[in-house]
């Protein structure tokens, strides 16, 4: 089989890829990033896999991962997307990493995005209340405090980002389920932009 612990919904890009074989999606809240040849851990978190897995949940967990298989993967996919599409178009937007989010001017716009991230994903089968998304976003933050975002990390490097599956996938959801997202649609197009842009230079963490 074929498991990715990928930002945001691929499954059905991985079944299309994969053919008969046998994939899963599951998700990872351990942060790093790379500098250089280095990969420097941030944020210990964890790793959910989906049912039928469970020989790599336990290589993982040999590796010194907290991993374990999730039997609710789906809804647990939607709470990394709620957490994936506050924070990392915001860190590659203003090049910070994922605490500063949690303080001024970022806030504003980090609140603003989890309270129209969160009707959406409700909809979709996301089993966090309103309080306890928006705790969940906080806590990942700060969890995650010195991480630069995939999404930063992508713009730094002058990559294309994950902005399709991530803040992409939830545009389609909002549209499916007739509701407003104009934060999401804006921080969706600056993205796109720096996609573009030439490289800046790098910021000082």
């Amino acid at each position: 089989g074929v498991l990715s612990l990928q930002n945001g919904l691929t499954e059905a890009l991985l079944r299309q890829a994969c053919g008969d074989v046998p994939v899963g999606q599951g998700i990872t809240t351990e942060g790093a990033y790379r500098e250089g040849d280095r990969v420097v851990p941030t944020g210990a978190g964890e790793c959910l896999l989906p049912p039928g897995f469970e020989p790599v949940a336990e290589r993982l967990a040999q590796a010194g991962f907290k991993a374990r298989i999730e039997p609710h993967i789906q809804a647990a996919r939607l709470a990394k997307l709620l957490a994936n599409v506050a924070i990392n178009p915001l860190a590659a937007i203003f090049r910070v990493t994922n605490g500063a989010l949690l303080d001024p001017p970022h806030r504003v716009l980090l609140d603003a995005l989890m309270e129209e991230a969160w009707p959406v994903l409700k909809a979709e089968g996301l089993s966090l209340d309103r309080d306890a998304a928006r705790e969940w976003v906080v806590t990942v933050a700060t969890r995650t405090g010195a991480n630069r975002a995939s999404m930063l990390q992508d713009i730094l490097a002058g990559r294309a980002t994950e902005i399709d599956t991530l803040t992409g996938a939830l545009l389609a959801m909002a549209e499916s389920h007739g509701l407003a997202v104009p934060t999401h649609r804006a921080v969706y197009t600056l993205v796109r932009v720096l996609e573009g842009a030439r490289p800046i230079s790098r910021p000082d963490f």
